[in-house]
């Protein structure tokens, strides 16, 4: 794994100092646990180069803060034309922070095919539900996934929409015309 580097602390301090200096060739992971923190460095890391992966959400600043979700953060720098994957993660600094997020990757099960595909974003993160399949066509997210109960298309330019239905295994989603930069679709099983 010496082409993956994972920045705990990215936020602030050495952490964000050693996420700005990473060799271009690797993967860069940046994680942290203080939003104010997070939220001041994700405006330098606009400007920043050469990472591929953003934590988006995390289980210990969720069980700590009630607040893991990163993805606003996140809509930011993909609109600013940043292509940077999101990643759950669990990092483990206490035994119950274990076991909530994950990242499933489509590669074959060796290290480099693992990450070529966290390179390449053919992978997402969760929580929980399962994605089968995404794709667009003709103007529409669809989206197979296990059974959720919210289905919701997100971009920064236009408020995002989302189907509310139990149980639900599939959806589809018009997308605006405002939504030319990118498009992302978040599922939510029964909480």
């Amino acid at each position: 794994m010496k082409n993956v580097c994972v920045i705990t602390g990215g936020g602030s301090g050495m952490g964000l100092a050693a996420a700005k200096n990473m060799p271009k060739e690797k993967i860069i992971v940046i994680s942290g646990r203080t939003v104010a923190k997070l939220e001041k460095a994700v405006e330098e890391l606009k400007a920043l180069h050469g990472f591929n992966l953003m934590e988006v959400w995390n289980t210990g600043t969720e069980l700590d803060w009630g607040f893991s979700d990163m993805g606003f953060y996140w809509d930011g720098l993909l609109h600013a034309g940043r292509r940077v994957y999101g990643v759950a993660a669990d990092d483990g600094h206490a035994l119950q922070e274990n076991g909530f997020g994950f990242v499933r990757v489509k590669a074959e099960k060796n290290v480099p095919s693992i990450l070529n595909a966290l390179k390449n974003g053919e992978f997402y993160a969760s929580c929980g539900p399962e994605i089968y399949d995404f794709y667009v066509e003709d103007g529409w997210a669809c989206i197979n996934c296990s059974p959720v109960d919210r289905i919701i298309l997100r971009n920064y330019s236009a408020p995002h929409r989302q189907l509310v239905k139990s149980g639900m295994t599939a959806g589809q989603i018009k997308i605006r015309d405002c939504c030319t930069d990118y498009i992302r679709m978040e599922v939510v099983d029964a909480q």
